[in-house]
């Protein structure tokens, strides 16, 4: 038998170990200063990227959970009864993204259900909404809104009203909607009626809403372009509203109404002889001049032509027989040492019973422009459910205002914010003028789809 023999180290000599072990010394001394140096280098490189990877983990968790708490809400529906403050409802559904169902919507009249602005309503929100899920039932008389994302346009939206109502109607929401959609602008050329018995006026609209917003709310660069005026029900207006997006809005402070230094209206016919104009602002005139000398009031025609050639550039035809509704009206505005606007607007289409001469119709606008400025409030009547909406989306800080008298409409305006919104107005009278103070703390709503771009 063989005996295993146990391998052999080669021998190495002093001088060779010697030489291994320096060069290891040296190698560990090189990593060292290796390591000290990648660390000395960029001292704050790391905690740069640390702080980084830690903030987009917490935008991460915060979209997360703000996308948790919208489809929360979408799927619970808050329900109403009835059509009152129709558009204000669905407004407030798209921007807290709650869904409602509006159920028995004029169930006990002739023609019950939706009429044909509030389906036109609908398919405006839908156009500037992304995802938006509405359900009419058959006899229209129930809806269910899920909203989706307010996303606007960046390309000019050319939408036509129904001529039922004017293009006010769709204004009115339209400016709270856009300030707060994703795109940096939204322009929408609306196409209709631009006066009517039951709205506000487009000249109220330019005059006295577009200054509150631009002063009192920070929204500055909208623009509203009137290119024809027209009446119900024939239709054949144009206008065209520019809102920028904003990402808040700032709080209101309007408590002085101060002294009425100017009075400027603007009298208009539409297909009528421009001669009542100048009728209705002398009988106008010769009531203000008791209160104030700076009294100037414009006039302003649109012919039947005008209205026949933009119908038949909406409609594509070549028609000239085409009946156009006549009128005119007046709008007044007065303004105080304090930049407060109280104006009133009023239509004539022979809808007084006895009917009114130009004459007594200038008297009868310039009589309701003294009593609104006898109320002692610094927003309009017709304009109080608008300003006190803006109020309660503010920053989270207190908003006030002085109202001289509060109508239906307000009083259901205040019961809505609170059941959407959660916010309660204080409303406190002054003993001394009757008027009425209304204040609340802002629920700071923010832009939270400009955010997410």
């Amino acid at each position: 038998m063989t005996r295993a023999t146990r391998p052999t180290r080669p021998k190495t000599n002093n001088r060779q170990k010697q030489h291994w072990q320096h060069n290891a010394s040296n190698n560990k001394r090189k990593m060292k200063t290796f390591k000290k140096k990648s660390k000395s280098s960029k001292p704050g490189t790391t905690d740069n990227s640390n702080t980084k990877n830690k903030q987009e983990l917490k935008l991460q968790l915060h979209n997360v959970k703000v996308s948790n708490l919208i489809l929360a809400k979408q799927n619970e529906f808050h329900k109403f009864q009835g059509s009152a403050l129709f558009r204000w409802r669905l407004l407030l559904s798209t921007l807290t993204h709650r869904s409602i169902c509006i159920d028995n919507i004029r169930i006990g009249d002739d023609k019950p259900g939706l009429t044909d602005y509030e389906m036109s309503f609908l398919q405006l929100l839908d156009k500037i909404t992304n995802g938006s899920i509405i359900e009419i039932n058959e006899s229209a008389t129930k809806v269910r809104y899920k909203p989706g994302a307010l996303i606007g346009s960046s390309s000019i939206i050319h939408f036509k009203c129904c001529t039922s109502r004017s293009v006010a109607y769709w204004m009115e929401p339209l400016f709270i909607l856009l300030l707060f959609c994703k795109e940096q602008q939204t322009s929408i050329t609306l196409y209709g009626a631009t006066y009517h018995e039951l709205d506000i006026s487009m000249d109220q609209i330019r005059s006295v809403l577009k200054p509150i917003l631009n002063k009192h709310f920070g929204c500055i660069d909208i623009r509203i372009d009137l290119k024809t005026r027209a009446l119900s029900p024939s239709g054949g207006g144009e206008v065209r509203l520019t809102v920028p997006s904003v990402s808040t809005l700032k709080t209101l402070h309007l408590t002085e109404p101060g002294m009425i230094k100017r009075i400027r209206g603007l009298c208009y016919t539409v297909s009528m002889a421009p001669t009542l104009s100048n009728r209705v602002r002398g009988a106008c005139n010769d009531l203000l001049y008791n209160y104030i000398p700076d009294v100037w009031i414009f006039n302003d025609k649109t012919t039947r032509s005008d209205i026949i050639r933009n119908i038949n550039k909406l409609n594509n035809t070549h028609e000239s027989n085409i009946d156009v509704s006549a009128g005119y009206g007046l709008t007044l505005i007065a303004e105080s040492t304090n930049d407060v606007l109280l104006s009133v607007h009023q239509l004539n289409q022979n809808q007084f019973d006895p009917p009114m001469t130009a004459e007594e119709f200038g008297t009868y606008v310039g009589k309701l422009l003294l009593e609104e400025i006898s109320y002692g409030g610094t927003v309009d009547t017709c304009l109080q459910s608008f300003v006190l909406l803006c109020m309660a989306l503010c920053t989270e800080d207190v908003s006030k205002v002085r109202l001289g008298r509060m109508s239906k409409h307000t009083v259901n305006m205040l019961r809505l914010l609170k059941d959407l919104l959660g916010v309660t107005f204080k409303i406190k009278e002054d003993p001394e003028t009757g008027t009425i103070f209304a204040s609340c703390m802002g629920v700071g709503y923010t832009n939270i789809w400009k955010q997410a771009s």
